[in-house]
């Protein structure tokens, strides 16, 4: 039985993928996720209210 052979430590500029990302990318991805997020909710409640909103806004459109 052979023990394994030690290898020399990677750079510190290839430790991993996610450490060699610029933040703001990392910071971009967080921003879109909660846009995201945020305007689903928004949506749902604007699809549900749309009736409303549109007879209120066309009952003082009438001529007269």
């Amino acid at each position: 039985m052979s023990l394994p052979q030690m290898t020399a430590a990677q750079p510190a500029s290839r430790r991993s993928e996610s450490a060699s990302r610029p933040p703001s990318t990392v910071n971009n991805v967080c921003r879109t996720a909660a846009a995201v997020l945020i305007t689903i909710p928004a949506g749902i409640v604007l699809f549900v209210v749309q009736r409303h909103l549109v007879q209120g806004l066309t009952a003082d459109a009438t001529k007269g």
